[in-house]
């Protein structure tokens, strides 16, 4: 069973194991679980030292799902609208719109499907369409080497999310010779910060396919951004990162003490109800809203969200699936007096 790329609105990059427990699904006649379990499961018994009185939240920030996202206009639009001005003689027709803002910069787009990817994380590309093998080979040229990547909409072509993540390049690796031609270049990349797009500057060639697209946008300035590429692939791990992390509790601000004591009520509760996706109590101390990739920072925690969101979503397809198969054994022994030794044997898709 594929999970639909729409809904890949989740974790792109390793989180340890033992940050969840994945229980026991319910079993039927010859099911082969699909369920993996973690190598190591975390108990604690203490009970929690917080009392949470949080009011619920009528208006969440994903209340209207898919469309709580900022989405740019679909570049088919603007294209036909730079079109016509050109037909009219207003202006359009450039092969490179003009920047909207002085802040702006012209930047690649490389858009990748429904994923979504967060600062302080690396990942591996394959690189096989001719235009992408150009913008690569442009980015080296012009030694920046870096290119925005989005969300694409999951219902509406060529749309796009106003926000993206900046990619940089570390290493790239020829093996056209390897493939026959089929990928030309292994990249690794590391997620170094967020951009805020504002226009695409060439949106006709999405539908020549000639060249890759280019967005006028401005890169988003957050605290930590003054660490280097050398500091984000190598974070520091010794004690001094541990001590800091230790004063940094005993100086919460008003709302990251509140959402911690929340996470820990949480975790506590899904102990209580035996979920079988679950926090591990030792969980608890490493979600935070620090600056940065490493422990206890914000990235980090929205990674640890999007591995738990991810694992709920296989845990319920998985469930579906054994209650399918469930009904589909009574169904065949049941009204087809299908002998048991007759059924046939069941394996995850």
């Amino acid at each position: 069973m594929l999970i639909p790329s729409n809904t890949l609105f989740f974790l792109l990059s390793a989180t340890p194991s033992a940050a969840f427990f994945v229980g026991p699904s319910r079993r039927s006649y010859h099911i082969k679980p699909r369920i993996r379990y973690p190598s190591q499961i975390l108990h604690s018994s203490s009970p929690s030292t917080y009392e949470p009185n949080i009011p619920y939240d009528e208006n969440p920030p994903l209340a209207k799902g898919i469309d709580s996202v900022e989405w740019m206009e679909p570049v088919g639009v603007t294209a036909r609208r730079e079109s016509t001005k050109e037909f009219l003689g207003q202006g359009g027709g450039a092969a490179i719109a003009p920047l909207s803002s002085p802040t702006s910069e012209i930047l690649p787009l490389f858009p990748l499907g429904g994923m979504v990817y967060t600062p302080h994380t690396s990942h591996v590309l394959n690189i096989f369409e001719p235009r992408y093998r150009s913008m690569y080979n442009d980015i080296l040229l012009n030694g920046t080497r870096r290119f925005v990547v989005s969300m694409s909409h999951p219902e509406k072509e060529g749309c796009f999310a106003s926000t993206g993540v900046v990619f940089y390049l570390k290493d790239l690796k020829e093996v056209s010779q390897q493939t026959d031609d089929q990928i030309k270049y292994i990249c690794e990349h590391m997620v170094i910060g967020r951009v805020k797009m504002e226009n695409v500057l060439n949106p006709s060639v999405w539908r020549t396919r000639d060249t890759y697209l280019k967005v006028g946008g401005s890169i988003i300035k957050e605290e930590g951004d003054e660490v280097s590429i050398e500091e984000q692939e190598t974070p520091d791990e010794n004690v001094l990162t541990d001590i800091y992390s230790t004063l940094k509790e005993w100086s919460l601000e008003p709302d990251e003490a509140s959402l911690k004591r929340s996470f820990e009520a949480l975790v506590e509760l899904q102990h209580e109800l035996s979920e079988d996706v679950r926090f591990t109590k030792k969980s608890v101390p490493s979600l935070g809203v620090r600056s940065g990739g490493g422990k206890g920072s914000l990235w980090s925690s929205v990674r640890l969200w999007q591995s738990y969101t991810e694992q709920r979503l296989v845990g319920r397809q998985n469930e579906l699936q054994l209650d399918f198969q469930e009904k589909l054994v009574k169904f065949l022994t049941e009204e087809k007096n299908v002998k048991e030794d007759e059924l046939p044997r069941f394996y995850s898709l």
